[in-house]
């Protein structure tokens, strides 16, 4: 929309390449289990636990905003008590509410909106023994949070729209594992990609939240378990110390590219760079294949070295005061085929293997030999649904090609294959790559890099 050139992972802009990665905030899940052996947070769930008694409890959790949805889930909890008698007093909803923006009257105007809501339930529903709605407006630390979370049956997190929402991740960490609760996530909640396992609703959608707070009460207890350790499987894995771990390894990583990346080649250094050749006594000349000797196609195999550039190579491998390598994520075998007879060096399937003009040598020892049985499948089902696609196998590597799909479904499809392989890559010594309409998997320890401090030996 923008018409800037842009890739699932990176934008092109300004002459700058931009990366761009999505990194969920993740739970602090150490903390939360140590504020849950503090003795003042024992003693306080127990009362609660007491105050609780055998009433289900639904919880929502929430800053005073109009984005959070608190009214449209309480206008849904009036749809579930009028429609389903058989739970009346037998069910309380506690509606926790951080204040927010107390000095502004809309909001003022919100909270008297969902006290009149709750007021009104209450008073049509409630009995002298059993109050539908309890509403608490103040802060809450985190110890009151946990335990609140703990005593919890169902946690209701259906914001209209929002983005990294930690309630959902807390009350599941929170919760017992012999006997946990469930969870009702907003489709429209930055969680609801994450942990697909709760009970997914358009929080707007008043009947459908109504129907989702019925399940969650009827869900059989095996059913219960199965989503809980999905989920908290998720969570323990993407905690708050790898999320930080990732982000800031993403923009490390970010800031070694951008300071390896050189300015547009103007003709000032243009010229520089030729009085700088020709003084040189020694020269190391590394050059990538598609995309720089040749155009980027379609089809891998379309894109042989024209006479040209084949002439070009042996010209410049022809003076003695030049190394050239040819540096590739190309098969070592299709290097050798096209680009041998210029006696350039090469370094194939991005540093993998390395020709040094006498035979192919291999840059890294490979711990994990079988992998490709483990991914290849994940791949096959993807070019499967998708038109146009196609797997390219390396001796190290093996790539998902989405070049010929249709664009906006190919790349929608290539984010669903990275998100998959990343779990299953988290436990081998594999990573996963995006190219220009390519994802490639293959060795941590393999790149480009690999050839450069292979020349240095």
């Amino acid at each position: 929309l923008s018409g800037i050139e842009s890739e699932m992972t990176s934008i092109e802009y300004d002459n700058r390449h931009i990366a761009l990665d999505a990194i969920p905030v993740g739970a602090d899940v150490d903390r939360i289990h140590e504020i849950q052996k503090l003795p003042r947070v024992k003693k306080q769930y127990s009362r609660l636990e007491e105050s609780k008694g055998d009433f289900k409890i639904f919880l929502g959790v929430d800053r005073l905003d109009y984005t959070k949805g608190i009214t449209a889930r309480l206008e849904a909890y009036e749809d579930f008590l009028e429609n389903n008698p058989k739970w009346r007093g037998k069910v309380e909803f506690y509606q926790i509410m951080v204040p927010s923006r107390t000095e502004v009257s809309n909001y003022s105007q919100l909270k008297h909106q969902i006290d009149a809501l709750a007021g009104k339930i209450n008073a049509e529903y409630g009995r002298h023994d059993w109050t539908p709605v309890r509403c608490f407006f103040r802060q809450f630390s985190m110890e009151d949070l946990v335990n609140y979370y703990a005593i919890a049956d169902v946690a209701v997190v259906t914001p209209l729209r929002d983005g990294m929402n930690l309630v959902a991740k807390e009350f599941l960490l929170a919760q017992h594992t012999e006997s946990p609760g469930v969870l009702i996530l907003s489709e429209f909640c930055g969680a609801a990609s994450e942990l697909s396992d709760a009970l997914i609703v358009n929080p707007v959608h008043r009947k459908q939240v109504s129907e989702a707070y019925l399940t969650a009460l009827e869900m059989n207890s095996d059913e219960v378990q199965r989503r809980y350790k999905a989920m908290l499987t998720a969570l323990e894995v993407y905690s708050a110390k790898n999320w930080g771990e990732r982000f800031i390894g993403s923009l490390r990583m970010a800031s070694e590219r951008s300071s390896n990346l050189s300015p547009e080649f103007s003709l000032q250094l243009q010229k520089q760079t030729r009085q700088n050749y020709a003084k040189a006594k020694q020269r190391l000349i590394l050059l990538d294949y598609d995309g720089t000797l040749t155009d980027i196609v379609n089809s891998p195999k379309r894109a042989m070295p024209t006479s040209e550039i084949l002439n070009l190579l042996k010209k410049l491998k022809s003076d003695p005061r030049n190394t050239v390598m040819i540096v590739s994520g190309r098969p070592k075998q299709t290097l050798e085929e096209w680009l041998m007879q210029t006696g350039v060096l090469l370094c194939g399937e991005h540093g993998a293997w390395i020709w040094d003009g006498k035979e192919w040598q291999k840059t890294y020892y490979n711990t994990h030999p079988r992998w490709k049985q483990q991914i290849r499948p994940v791949m096959e089902l993807y070019t499967s649904r998708t038109a146009g696609s196609f797997i390219e196998e390396k001796d190290e590597a093996l790539a998902w090609h989405f070049r010929l799909s249709e664009p906006d479904y190919g790349e929608w499809q290539a984010k669903n294959l990275l998100f998959n392989l990343e779990s299953l890559l988290d436990q081998m010594p594999l990573q996963s790559l995006m190219g220009k309409k390519v994802i490639e998997v293959r060795h941590k320890s393999v790149s480009k890099g690999t050839a450069w401090k292979w020349f240095q030996k």
